[in-house]
């Protein structure tokens, strides 16, 4: 505790021998002496320049008596010693002549003199102890004053102080310390009359207590960070320091101690230890491997990832009579490669330029793998590089897929230019991008150019053809609607050739177009075998009929030989009226009409027979299918008598009408009726032979289904002379399918079940009607 500080009992403490002392020169000397030293002193530098040394040394003798009081003489007595030489020096050159230099050391010796006098002037003068305190109460106010005054001062200091005895008693707590802490010193003594630690953290109570404890029993400075207790319950990180007070034998009288709020300190440590561990955490997790070098070149950091990689650290590369980049270099990057990394680091290392290039580093398991490698050197404010910092990028897998896809452009390119197709493509706005190699040559061009290409283009499109591929072209940059068009160009021999163009947008997610892809296929072979193929079909069709007119002659007598029965057989009945007796006029005059009907039903099937050879097609009228079932209905309603069948016949109501050949579309309908009929003469059982008439979608479905033996070869059934009668000619199935087939319709056969067949055809409804 410093002199005059409150001690454990309250009592000032004795002042020093340096506060009995006044500084003040009128107190020390009086002056007239000061006044007479002074005289005494100018005395003798006059008597040394004027007289000699002798003289000068009297004066001097003089002014030491004047000066001397107390504590002074040694002071003076330096003085003398210097004033003396100074004169005997100055008299022995003064009689050498060198009146100048003895004159300098007279001067001299006169400093030496004044300085003495001043010097013995202010000595202090021993005062009496009620002389000194009372100065000292004239300075400081008085003994409380003082005392008030060092207690403020306790209380301003930023921190909290105590004390304790050297037992570790607390004696003292500054105010800070209970306004902070919010505890008085009884607060913090046990009752034992220790030191209690009741204001520390819990967790950190233990450990202060040993520290202090050690610091009690061994007299070390106490240094301890722990938290501490605030008079608003909150802990705050806190250091103490304390210090023991000695006596003078080395005895411990008394420990002060300072406790100072670090928490922001702490608080910012904790914060910085985070970051540097977040930050060191990143350099670990990057996907990249990250590596360090002086500013020499030497490898002085790999992060975790690297060292996983290599299967080394920094420290592993060391070998003798090698740097440690050169040992790294030979044992991690691969040997093509080593040269031009060591060459380059070199370069990097001596003009400061930034590293990158890409190489081959050897993994742990020893398999190469593409690296890019970059590095920065790292400048301090004066430029001068203090690190190189660079990382390797793993890039193997993206070389092999961009050798990949490589590799797939070309052969992708070559497949472009092998396919016997004319291909490029146009951006969203209709400019060229790209021309097939095949399309250049076709072309006679050697480079693509958008200018070029377009006049060509055009100068080559048949003169009939061109606007309109103009149009086309400009509507679908406009719409963005794909086309297909064929137009006519000409070639280099000069010949125009008929060639297909399709053009298809790529187009993005979001639907926008990205680019348009055109492909021109040459068809002039296909459109010329086309239209030889209508030729030959053409003239097939003619072919066939003349050569079916075998098969036509025969089927004359088949289809003729029906209505002439019919004609032979009403007039036997109309014999039999008229030789009645007597005559049945009535009955023979309706057999007579049945006899016409039948001679004008032949007549048709004649006039069709013709029409065939003369290579003409009958009228076709829009005719309502119920009325032509109903007349085929009564044409066979009496042979089906006859023949002991019932005709089932169901025609679905609302049929639209049908563009036909009335005739035909009767005779195929009888013919298929009688052999349905012919069908059932072996059959003991129900003879029902069905005709049903029912739309199907844009088609009318006919179906005439017979209780007979049924069929075994249903297609081979509608060949020409095909027959299972024993009689029968095997044509008239065959004109059938002619016929309907004629209307664009189509015949088949199918199984009745549980026995029977089926005749089914199918008439469209869209044909049109013919004058």
């Amino acid at each position: 505790m410093p002199p005059g500080w409150p001690g454990p009992g309250g009592k000032r403490s004795k002042l020093s021998s340096s506060d009995q002392e006044h500084p003040s020169m009128i107190a020390a000397l009086p002056r007239h002496r000061l006044a007479l030293g002074i005289l005494a002193s100018v005395a003798g530098i006059a008597a040394v320049c004027l007289t000699g040394a002798a003289f000068g040394l009297l004066a001097v003798v003089a002014a030491l008596y004047l000066h001397a009081r107390g504590r002074a003489v040694r002071l003076l007595s330096a003085t003398l010693a210097i004033a003396c030489a100074g004169s005997i020096v100055a008299a022995l050159l003064y009689a050498g002549d060198t009146r100048d230099l003895a004159v300098s050391w007279a001067a001299l010796s006169a400093v030496a003199l004044c300085i003495g006098a001043v010097v013995a002037a202010t000595a202090p003068t021993p005062l009496s102890a009620a002389e000194s305190e009372g100065r000292l109460s004239l300075r400081v106010g008085g003994p409380d004053n003082r005392e008030q005054d060092l207690r403020q001062l306790i209380d301003a200091v930023p921190a909290l102080i105590w004390s304790t005895t050297r037992e570790g008693t607390p004696t003292y707590v500054n105010k800070r310390f209970t306004d902070v802490i919010g505890a008085t010193l009884a607060d913090i003594t046990a009752p034992d009359g220790t030191l209690c630690l009741s204001v520390v953290h819990s967790e950190d109570r233990p450990a202060a207590a040993r520290a202090f404890a050690r610091s009690l029993a061994t007299g070390v400075p106490y240094t301890m960070k722990y938290r501490q207790l605030r008079s608003g319950g909150a802990y705050r990180w806190t250091e103490t320091r304390a210090e023991p007070l000695h006596d003078g034998r080395g005895g411990i009288l008394r420990w002060y101690g300072v406790s100072v709020d670090i928490d922001d300190v702490v608080s910012a440590q904790e914060a910085l230890a985070e970051r540097e561990q977040e930050l060191s955490q990143l350099v670990d997790m990057v996907p990249s491997y990250l590596w360090r070098l002086s500013r020499d070149g030497e490898p002085n950091f790999f992060n975790k990832r690297l060292i996983d990689f290599l299967g080394l650290g920094v420290a592993d590369a060391d070998r003798p009579g090698m740097s440690r980049l050169a040992a790294l270099v030979e044992a991690v990057v691969h040997p093509d490669d080593a040269a031009r990394v060591e060459e380059a680091l070199q370069r990097c290392l001596v003009t400061g330029e930034c590293f990158a290039m890409r190489l081959r580093l050897r993994r742990g398991d020893g398999v190469f793998r593409w690296m890019s490698g970059s590095a920065e050197p790292m400048r301090d404010q004066g430029g001068c590089i203090v690190h190189w910092y660079g990382l390797f990028h793993d890039i193997d897998d993206q070389l092999h897929a961009e050798e990949a896809v490589r590799r797939s452009e070309r052969e992708l390119q070559q497949l472009i230019d092998a396919l016997p197709v004319h291909i490029w493509s146009w951006t969203p706005e209709g400019k060229l991008s790209y021309v097939s190699r095949r399309y250049l040559e076709h072309l006679g061009l050697s480079e693509v150019n958008f200018e070029d290409f377009t006049r060509v283009v055009q100068a080559l499109v048949h003169p009939e053809d061109g606007a309109e591929v103009q149009r086309t072209a400009a509507r679908c940059l406009q719409t963005g609607a794909p086309f297909v068009m064929r137009y006519r160009r000409r070639c280099l021999d000069g010949a125009y050739r008929w060639m297909e163009g399709r053009c298809e947008p790529l187009r993005d997610q979001d639907g926008t177009i990205v680019h348009w892809y055109h492909v021109s296929i040459d068809i002039d072979d296909g459109v010329r075998a086309q239209e030889d193929l209508r030729l030959a079909q053409e003239n097939l069709a003619r072919q066939s009929q003349a050569a079916s007119l075998a098969e036509l002659s025969a089927s004359i007598a088949h289809e003729v030989n029906q209505p002439l029965a019919a004609v032979v057989a009403n007039s036997h009945a109309c014999q039999r009226w008229l030789a009645a007796d007597p005559p049945n006029v009535q009955r023979a005059r309706k057999t007579v009409e049945r006899i016409t009907r039948d001679a004008n039903a032949a007549a048709d099937v004649v006039s069709r027979i013709r029409a065939l050879f003369r290579q003409s097609m009958g009228a076709r009228i829009c005719t309502p299918l119920d009325d032509v079932i109903a007349e085929v209905r009564d044409l066979v309603a009496e042979e089906a008598s006859r023949r002991g069948v019932r005709l089932d016949v169901q025609v679905e109501s609302g049929l639209p009408p049908v563009a036909l050949d009335r005739v035909q579309i009767q005779q195929v309908l009888i013919n298929l009726l009688r052999n349905g009929m012919e069908a059932m003469d072996a059959t003991a059982g129900d003879r029902v032979l069905g005709l049903c008439a029912s739309s199907l979608g844009k088609a009318i479905r006919m179906e005439i289904s017979d209780r007979g033996g049924g069929i075994e070869r249903p297609e081979g059934m509608f060949e020409p002379f095909f027959t299972t009668k024993p009689n029968g000619m095997g044509m008239g199935l065959a004109i059938c399918r002619s016929i309907v087939e004629s209307h664009a319709g189509r015949l088949w056969a199918e199984k009745n079940e549980p026995h029977g067949a089926k005749l089914i055809f199918t008439l469209p409804i869209e044909v049109k009607a013919t004058p």
